[in-house]
């Protein structure tokens, strides 16, 4: 799973660039969502056979390395370099990708970005201790594409997409500031099929709010549907969130 503002960032870092690149997907611990691409923090050793992220990099923001990403201008799968880059970093099969700078109707395992093509493969251990690429199935969460819409619409402030840990579920947390008052938003890895868990500052303190998700609504329009009834309830005793309830 990768959360839509991860390619965002694959795009503007790399993607659209004509030298070669490379950098890391990175998501909270023990999850298999990516919610964060870094670009490589030293370009000038590209080329050379060092593709590895070090492993003391691993606490980088709260995130996890979970794989690396590189550009391949000609096309095919992940190098021999970056496949052994994977090995001292990652915790369960780690996931290689390669943007390809081609234009053709995107496989199970790729996503169309406005530059190209990103394959997306995992590795797994075979005999002899090499690693072999398989290509993984992608599912990403548009969650960047709605909360913007979302802003657009309402007028509201959006705070940058951060994750959180519910009682060993992780979620994708976006913050609204909106006139009526403030609201954080928790997205499960089942977005836009599950919806998300809408909470509220109120003159009594935080709740949940109820909100109805239809699934017979398209969905791109999903989430703004199932808000505008909620941020025009005058019945909800509206307040201002404290920022330091989030953390």
């Amino acid at each position: 799973m990768i959360v839509d503002e991860v390619l965002d960032a694959v795009e503007r870092e790399l993607a659209a660039h004509s030298s070669e690149q490379v950098g890391s997907l990175r998501g909270p611990l023990g999850s298999p969502m990516i919610t964060a691409f870094v670009p490589h923090p030293r370009p000038e050793e590209l080329g050379h056979g060092r593709h590895q992220v070090p492993v003391a990099e691993n606490a980088y923001a709260g995130l996890e390395i979970k794989g690396l990403l590189h550009v391949h201008p000609a096309g095919g799968l992940p190098d021999d370099a970056t496949v052994d880059g994977l090995q001292p970093v990652t915790w369960r099969g780690g996931v290689s990708a390669v943007v390809l700078r081609q234009y053709r109707r995107p496989e199970r395992h790729e996503v169309l970005l406005p530059s190209g093509i990103m394959s997306v493969y995992v590795s797994a251990a075979s005999v002899g201790g090499r690693a072999k690429m398989h290509p993984i199935r992608v599912q990403v969460l548009p969650i960047g594409r709605d909360i913007g819409r979302l802003a657009r619409c309402f007028g509201a402030k959006a705070a940058p997409l951060c994750t959180v840990d519910v009682d060993g579920t992780v979620f994708v947390a976006a913050d609204l500031g909106l006139e009526s008052g403030d609201l954080r938003l928790l997205f499960a890895p089942m977005y836009p099929f599950q919806s998300p868990t809408v909470l509220a500052r109120t003159g009594s303190g935080v709740t949940s709010v109820p909100i109805t998700w239809d699934l017979n609504v398209p969905e791109r329009l999903r989430l703004e549907l199932a808000l505008s009834v909620l941020i025009g309830d005058r019945a909800v005793p509206w307040a201002r969130i404290d920022r330091s309830v989030h953390e």
